[in-house]
């Protein structure tokens, strides 16, 4: 006779409180506390005013929660997207409020400029815009690949999160992070409202009645669920698409796939972001700049590590 297995007896995760306090991207949020410290002293600085309500930060705080909750269960593959979830959703209402106040201390425009050195190179950004406006279908779908930026970000934070690609997520946020800030400080210097109000397509720029009221020098008081992108040059669309398709090299067919569709979504950029051309090279050339940065670090810390350790000995010598 076979003996009956008794059944096995459902075994409960083990709550940790000490796993859940537990931050995989200590260094980062730093770094995004000391954004906030500049964003309040800038503030302070020039008279802005921003007015928030606890509902903007929401889905912050509850992702974060999560975080916390899938750690302290064990859930260390789920506690990691949600950090970093978190961690995206933070910079990008940091270097938003950033933005606005770089642009309203930004000097004239340079429309002039940019637009100058476009038809330098040979690009003609009217002939593209009436190529693609007549399509109806055309425009629905670059508006589409426009706006698939927004779920690429999630999709990485999944992905990375669920392959404890710890190093390529702390990669991709050093890279956007240190972007966003060149991209801001560039456009204090050389701030523009884009093609569509140098065309008279005003009306295809949602963003550009907040900028027009950034530079008039009114009342700086803006709510911060209604605020939009402010930066046109460089483009900060096509940092975060290169710097996904980076931070999301090395994972097969997903990499392959994610750098195909920003491929082709890079030519929509121009007409659904209202950019002008060299606002895409300024964008790729400051992401560049950035992963440079990112990659160097290291190895200057070992040396400066290095150099510090040996400086005692060489005192006593």
């Amino acid at each position: 006779m076979r003996r009956r297995r008794k059944p096995r007896a459902m075994k409960l995760p083990i709550a940790d409180p000490k796993a859940a306090v537990t931050l995989s991207f200590a260094p980062e949020w730093i770094a995004l506390c000391v954004l906030a410290l500049v964003d309040v002293l800038f503030a302070t600085k020039i008279g802005f005013h921003l007015q928030m309500r606890w509902q903007d930060f929401g889905m912050l705080a509850t992702v974060f929660a999560v975080g916390m909750a899938l750690r302290l269960f064990g859930q260390t593959r789920g506690g990691l997207i949600a950090e970093f979830l978190a961690l995206s959703l933070a910079m990008a209402i940091g270097f938003t409020i950033f933005s606005y106040m770089c642009m309203a201390v930004s000097g004239p425009l340079a429309d002039a400029k940019l637009l100058a050195i476009d038809r330098a190179m040979g690009f003609d950004w009217m002939a593209g815009w009436k190529l693609i406006s007549v399509h109806p279908l055309a425009m629905r779908i670059a508006g589409m690949l426009y706006q698939s930026l927004t779920w690429q970000a999630v999709y990485l934070c999944i992905l990375l999160g669920l392959m404890l690609r710890t190093r390529n997520m702390r990669e991709t946020f050093w890279a956007i992070f240190l972007s966003a800030l060149i991209t801001n400080l560039i456009a204090i210097g050389l701030p523009a409202f884009g093609p569509f109000q140098t065309f008279g397509l005003a009306s295809h720029g949602e963003y550009l009645p907040d900028m027009k009221y950034l530079k008039s020098g009114a009342d700086l008081t803006f709510a911060l669920s209604k605020m939009t992108g402010v930066i046109s040059f460089p483009s900060f669309h096509t940092v975060m698409a290169l710097g996904y398709t980076y931070g999301l090299r090395k994972t097969g067919i997903i990499g392959y796939g994610i750098a195909a569709l920003n491929a082709v979504m890079l030519f929509t950029v121009p007409f659904i972001g209202g950019h002008y051309l060299i606002d895409m090279i300024a964008g790729a050339a400051t992401l560049i700049f950035a992963v440079m940065l990112v990659k160097l670090a290291p190895m200057l810390w070992r040396r400066i590590a290095l150099r510090t350790s040996h400086e005692p000995a060489a005192a006593v010598a």
